[in-house]
């Protein structure tokens, strides 16, 4: 039907007293367009012979702000059979509904309020407000974006866009919704605060220290901002500021449960337990009821000081769905110690695969290469055995660092914190200076492709190296040792950057290793992301060591094995032994490894806890209690056992 035979048809309808018809007609124009004056003129001609009572109208406002509710939905529902092309009538009670957990009804209400009024900001804003409530956050955005286009000037739709934006993770579109929020008022110190969270999830964190301390410019006080700039120096391992920013925003909102949690979670890593109890303590205070978050650090205290009873008298009371879920892994992992300490071994096998699904399950799961991974050093293992003859290379005289290698949790923590007693050793933990210079020549092609590197390519590696390693370390000793376990996996272009390197082996029974990999609460990466599956752990074990076997062969590498099982049992022995090997006098400061890693500060590993404890052989031949799990694995890795010298 055509325009103009649509408003003939809807002003003979008025004629002949049909109202509703007319309406809808009208209501239909306006549907496709909008601003049509010819219908917007004759829907208003059509209220204004029966207009509402603009005090029934304030009464309906009234009881919705009041929050009597059923009052105002069963009143505004009686309002718009009087009165059903009133928008203002339709949108208080669309905010009824959404209130009273009415969707639907709310959506509908909404949905008439728009198509009367299409262009008023303050409806469509209401319904992205209902849909962030709901999380629906895609069809938020929709909605605010064209209360923009009606409203383009207003802030505060802006920051509502970053909000959900924000809760999407995408990033990008975050960010540049609070920066047009400020753009408008650079007075709000919630964009402030908000801009400098999602500048911290994209690695900003320059951008977002300065948006922080803009938000506590406009609002001193301003708790949430406090504890987020904690957040931020905890990244940094900027530990002191971080505890000051937590305790601030504590003193300002001492019912704040995030910053409570998170300086309770700054002094776990930072090996304080005890000081981590005290905060909870000072917590129960404050909260009729402890958030279980702060229940969890309570009963992970407890677990610290090895009352694993209380323990789990303690985290039965909390169940996964009411932890925060940043921390369901780490409530999953604390549930699965204790059950093991308990010698409930079935039960813990059950709590770790939990632990471990949510990993697999996780969206942060899904941003890592996990399974590329896992590919190529997969691709690499199998084409170690075809490999063309090789030269053994002669070794140039260039100094090189001492690579500290070996399968995650086979003892290289402990090893590396006793090797820094020494004071010519600079041990850097960690960090990506092989895999940097990977990048830089050989990207992704596989590991032997090193052999066929120019010097060219080798001065350029080298570069990279080194420059990476300054951003790490300024002043080091005579020697640098580079732990990386992992780094096992990249040994042939270690050997052609580097051919005098020298190598210390950490290896630990492959059944306790593995078994503790599928243990841990990791960080994920896509390397810790292959740690979720007793299976998938055990072929990688199998494709690393078959690596690093046959380059030691190919390369006549120069390598020192370390045993846990020896480390824990003959501490001294084992240290003098890593000490002959490279090449450095003895220093009794090595024994007092305890010290030392608390000199450390924050240790950024698994074995955090354990390497400030005397040493434990509670972990050696762990995987004896979980035999009747790990039958498969016990025949894949068979023949690394032998090799190392273990027990079947």
């Amino acid at each position: 039907m055509k325009i103009d035979q649509a408003l003939r048809q809807a002003k003979k309808a008025k004629a002949n007293g049909q109202l509703t018809d007319a309406r809808e007609i009208y209501q239909q124009i306006l549907s496709k367009f909008p601003k049509n004056a010819k219908a917007r003129v004759g829907l208003a001609e059509l209220d204004g012979a029966n207009p509402p009572n603009p005090a029934a109208i304030q009464q309906l406002i009234g009881l919705f702000q009041a929050r009597k509710l059923q009052e105002a939905a069963q009143f505004g529902t009686t309002l718009v059979q009087q009165h059903p092309n009133i928008a203002v009538i339709h949108n208080v009670l669309g905010a009824t509904f959404a209130a009273m957990g009415q969707g639907a009804q709310a959506e509908q209400a909404y949905g008439r309020a728009i198509k009367l009024d299409p262009q008023n900001a303050e409806i469509h804003a209401n319904l992205a407000r209902y849909y962030q409530g709901v999380q629906a956050h895609d069809r938020a955005i929709q909605s605010f974006q064209t209360a923009l286009k009606h409203a383009p000037n207003n802030p505060t739709l802006h920051y509502n866009i970053g909000l959900s934006y924000q809760i999407l993770g995408q990033i990008a579109p975050a960010i540049r919704s609070y920066q047009e929020t400020l753009a408008l008022n650079a007075n709000l110190p919630e964009a402030w605060n908000n801009l400098g969270v999602v500048q911290q999830m994209e690695g900003d964190f320059e951008g977002a220290l300065e948006s922080y301390h803009k938000s506590l410019k406009l609002r001193n006080k301003y708790a949430e901002a406090h504890n987020n700039l904690g957040t931020l120096y905890s990244l940094q391992d900027m530990h002191a500021p971080a505890k000051e920013s937590f305790e601030t925003a504590i003193q300002h909102n001492a019912k704040y449960a995030p910053a409570y949690t998170n300086l309770c979670e700054l002094l776990e890593k930072l090996n304080q337990p005890q000081d981590m109890l005290g905060i909870v303590a000072s917590a129960k205070e404050q909260f009729e009821t402890l958030p279980a978050d702060l229940r969890y650090f309570e009963a992970l205290g407890i677990y610290r000081q090895k009352d694993f009873e209380q323990g789990h008298h303690l985290i039965a009371d909390i169940t996964v769905d009411q932890i925060s879920e940043q921390r369901k892994t780490s409530f999953l992992h604390l549930s699965a110690q204790i059950a093991h300490n308990l010698g409930q071994v079935d039960q813990a096998y059950v709590l770790f695969q939990q632990m471990n699904d949510a990993f697999a399950n996780s969206a942060e799961f899904a941003q890592h290469d996990v399974d590329g991974l896992f590919q190529r050093i997969k691709r690499d293992a199998d084409s170690a055995s075809s490999l063309p003859a090789h030269t053994v290379q002669s070794h140039d005289g260039e100094p090189a660092p001492v690579f500290l290698i070996g399968f995650p949790r086979s003892g290289t923590t402990l090893l590396d914190t006793v090797l820094m007693g020494h004071s010519q050793i600079t041990v850097v933990e960690e960090q990506n200076m092989v895999p940097q210079m990977e990048h830089a020549v050989l990207d992704k092609a596989s590991i032997w492709e090193a052999e066929r590197l120019n010097d060219q390519d080798i001065a350029r590696a080298r570069a990279v190296y080194y420059d990476t390693l300054a951003h790490h370390v300024q002043d080091r000793g005579q020697v640098v040792i580079d732990k990386m376990p992992l780094n096992i996996t990249k040994v042939p272009l270690i050997h052609r950057v580097f051919p005098n390197a020298r190598y210390i082996l950490a290896v630990r029974h492959p059944m306790d290793s593995i078994l503790s990999c599928w243990m841990q609460n990791f960080a994920l990466n896509a390397a810790m992301g292959n740690m979720l599956q007793l299976t998938r752990i055990a072929e990688f074990y199998d494709y690393s060591m078959r690596i690093f076997d046959v380059a030691t062969a190919r390369y006549d590498l120069n390598v020192h094995r370390v045993r846990y099982e020896d480390l824990v049992l003959d501490l001294e022995g084992v240290a003098r032994g890593a000490i002959d090997f490279m090449g450095l006098a003895w220093q009794d400061e090595l024994l007092d490894y305890q010290s030392t890693a608390k000199a450390r500060g924050r240790i950024h590993t698994p074995s955090y806890a354990q390497v400030v404890q005397p040493l434990y052989k509670s972990a050696s031949d762990r995987w004896r209690a979980y035999e009747h799990h790990l039958m498969q694995e016990r025949t894949r890795l068979s023949n690394w056992i032998t090799a190392y010298g273990y027990d079947t």
